[in-house]
């Protein structure tokens, strides 16, 4: 699964979510997790910071990449030419049970 987060502006940062300041770690962990059926999760954003990371969970199986070439390089090394894909014009309210 491949999701682009191309925000020049940045993400997000949550006062009760993100990590900022001093303190690194949030109050409330609200972390997606891949879900079973995925192997990996691949976050692709030519913007890339450290405040996209808080939205994900600490996996092997979750890879940050800020070049599209380095994406096509890695989706054709797992699934081989010829594989269908499908793209979904927004991520805001995607959800894999």
């Amino acid at each position: 699964m491949v999701l682009i987060c191309n925000a020049p502006e940045g993400q997000v940062v949550h006062y009760l979510i993100g990590s900022f300041g001093k303190r690194t770690g949030s109050h409330v962990k609200v972390r997606a997790k891949v879900p079973p059926h995925v192997n990996h999760l691949i976050v692709y954003t030519q913007y890339p910071d450290l405040a996209a990371r808080d939205w994900f969970e600490s996996s092997d199986r979750v890879i940050f990449l800020s070049d599209w070439s380095e994406v096509l390089k890695l989706l054709k090394l797992s699934h081989g030419l010829g594989t269908r894909l499908a793209v979904y014009p927004s991520a805001d309210i995607q959800y894999s049970p």
